[in-house]
């Protein structure tokens, strides 16, 4: 007696739906678990100028690289500076962003303009900075820290 598979309709859905489902579970393994260097490595940020009058604009040089794309980042920028001897935490910017081609800038600056809030007094600051990486199964944030950044009033008050 010839024993002949015959599949049923139940398993024939049962495998197009592993088949569709697949490769949203490696996707998902992927965004999941993978180090967030597989698309993006942030190394420094540092101020152009490390001292600054009051009411100048705050310039600021990124190094990082994009490993892998299409990816979507968010940025968060933010004073943290010593005012009158509290530490106070200034209003922060926010920016979204998306690339599409890989780069590599770890060994040159990116310089960009920082658009948060910047001290009123003389102060002594540094920036935090966050870069988070926004995929569909899974969100990765990254936080590093600039050097000191005094801001004068040009009467030698920098503190």
């Amino acid at each position: 007696m010839t024993y002949r598979f015959a599949p049923t309709l139940e398993m024939i859905i049962l495998f197009v739906c592993a088949l569709l489902l697949l490769p949203m579970a490696w996707q998902y393994a992927i965004d999941r678990f993978a180090p967030m260097e597989r698309w993006v490595r942030y190394d420094a940020v540092e101020p152009v100028n490390d001292t600054l009058l009051l009411g100048e604009p705050l310039y600021m040089c990124s190094y990082r690289s994009i490993n892998k794309t299409p990816i979507n980042l968010e940025f968060v920028d933010g004073l943290r500076c010593k005012i009158r001897g509290k530490v106070v935490a200034l209003q922060p910017a926010f920016w979204p962003a998306s690339y599409s081609r890989t780069d590599d800038h770890t060994e040159e600056c990116i310089m960009w303009k920082f658009g948060g809030q910047l001290p009123a007094e003389p102060a002594e600051c540094y920036m935090t900075s966050a870069i988070t990486l926004v995929k569909p199964f899974a969100r990765r944030t990254t936080v590093i820290e600039s050097g000191m950044i005094t801001f004068t009033d040009g009467k030698g008050g920098g503190r």
